[in-house]
């Protein structure tokens, strides 16, 4: 029996552990922080934030003590609410460190910390699904992955959602793999926290904790053991409690102080889900939010503008489908003045019927949103030191995007034995994120968050062609035999 003092406790456990570190992955991280300096030198940004930028910025002005709350009216930190607290208290936590709202302090912890954390994480997930030479591959793609380092300058909150999702990733492959009750608990609550990165992430910890739940009372009902149900229920129970613990406070506090939900629109602050899904699913705009989107969401969701919208509408000045033009004449006929706006259901039936209409183009649709949303063209102005370089390796990211569904396909459709359940319950998560965010319009920063656990998987893929083509053989894991992983979880 080992005591306190046993081998792996205390300074001489530490040593052993640091001389385990891949020394490749210590050059990754150290290559990511010079690659970020230079963009930092490059490309800080001076101008204040503006659209979502300027939202976040504001709330974390507001919750260090520098500014009043961009959503007025509601209570204390209405902003955390609607739009999701983690990023906006990130930012909180550094305006109160430097003093103020410095916008080098952002581009700096989010460049230097934020993205090699991101790189590290991605070696652990790719370790575990294909073994170290796609956990190597995974971690140096995504730290030479420079549309992802010039989008670390500007306040948004892609970068700290690529960690987070990245690293519920992890969790919940770790958890699959060896299932003890705090890998099963952290599993839960890093899906849940990773879920308030975005409003456009909120159900993130749906599929990804389902995938996990479903996988578990699989692998538990495949034992035999009479008792299987038992143990899988309190396998389940665990990852639901992690998630709780981060989700049920939170919708509590939202609930009980009559906060917006997250992503509803009317608050100055955009649509939500409704109209960007409607913008996304309209043919004559070729599926591209356009600018006039911004502001009609607004009009669409405020009874003071429900009436200049439907002034608009009907002298043809502004073009909505059938369905929409029918609930806005629906809703102009409530008794209530407070009643007359349109509604998220609203937008999402006129969705519904669009993709109906349009089913014929359906392949035109998909191949077009996907060329759009792995188009790394950035979404802000870079500054002129680096734009020749963006445009200049563009081409080659843009191909390199394109192939990572492909290639993480290919990993399951090659996986070895023990290895195929973690790819699929580890990319369920991004996968569905993907499909959604597809749904709605393709927005090209959007594919950043998901960038960590495609290249792992991609990479997955590439290792397991490569191994097929040679003969060659690598262990996911590292050390540890795929079948084993079965064993430990079954």
């Amino acid at each position: 029996m080992v005591g306190p003092a046993g081998p792996d406790r205390g300074p001489a456990g530490w040593q052993r552990r640091l001389r385990g570190v891949d020394p490749w992955l210590v050059g990754t991280v150290l290559l990511s922080v010079v690659i970020g300096s230079l963009v930092l030198l490059a490309n800080i940004p001076g101008a204040e934030p503006g659209n979502d930028a300027g939202f976040y910025h504001a709330e974390g002005l507001f919750l260090a003590g520098h500014g009043p709350d961009p959503v007025p009216g509601y209570g204390i930190g209405t902003g955390l609410f609607v739009r999701g607290p983690v990023y906006p208290a990130l930012l909180g936590l550094i305006y109160a460190v430097t003093g103020g709202g410095h916008l080098r302090a952002v581009a700096a912890v989010q460049t230097l910390v934020l993205l090699p954390g991101t790189a590290i994480v991605a070696y652990g997930l790719g370790r575990r699904l294909g073994g170290r030479r796609a956990a190597r591959a995974a971690a140096l793609a995504f730290v030479l992955w420079l549309p992802a380092t010039f989008h670390a300058s500007f306040v948004l909150t892609e970068t700290l959602a690529g960690v987070l999702v990245t690293g519920a990733t992890l969790a919940v492959v770790v958890a699959l793999q060896d299932p003890r009750p705090s890998r099963l608990v952290v599993a839960g609550a890093l899906v849940g926290l990773a879920s308030f990165t975005h409003t456009s992430y909120q159900f993130f910890w749906i599929p990804a904790g389902g995938a996990l739940a479903i996988a578990l009372v699989s692998r538990s009902w495949r034992t035999r053991d009479p008792g299987w149900w038992r143990t899988a229920a309190a396998r389940c129970g665990l990852v639901a409690a992690g998630v709780l613990v981060v989700l049920a406070p939170y919708q509590g506090i939202r609930a009980g102080g009559g906060y917006p939900a997250p992503g509803t629109g009317g608050y100055d602050l955009g649509a939500g889900a409704g109209w960007t899904m409607y913008a996304g699913s309209r043919p004559e705009t070729s599926w591209r939010v356009i600018p006039d989107d911004y502001v009609l969401a607004e009009l669409a969701f405020t009874p003071s503008g429900f009436e200049e919208l439907r002034t608009r509408v009907a002298s043809g000045e502004v073009s909505l489908s059938p369905e929409l033009r029918d609930a806005i004449r629906r809703r102009a006929r409530e008794p209530r003045k407070e009643d007359r706006h349109l509604t998220e259901a609203d937008f999402r039936s006129a969705v519904m019927a669009s993709y109906v209409r349009n089913l014929d183009d359906t392949p035109r649709m998909a191949a077009t949103k996907w060329w759009r949303y792995t188009d790394p063209v950035p979404t802000y102005a870079l500054a002129t030191e680096v734009e020749e370089l963006d445009r200049v390796s563009r081409p080659v990211y843009h191909l390199a995007a394109l192939a990572l569904l492909p290639m993480l396909a290919l990993a399951i459709l090659l996986a070895r034995p023990g290895q195929r359940l973690p790819l699929i319950v580890g990319s369920a998560g991004a996968l569905f994120q993907v499909a959604a965010l597809l749904l709605s319009y393709p927005e090209p920063r959007y594919l950043f968050p998901f960038l960590g656990t495609l290249l792992a998987g991609a990479a997955t893929g590439g290792v397991l062609l490569f191994d097929r083509i040679t003969g060659r053989g690598d262990r996911p894991g590292g050390s540890r035999d795929p079948a084993s992983c079965c064993r430990s979880a079954g």
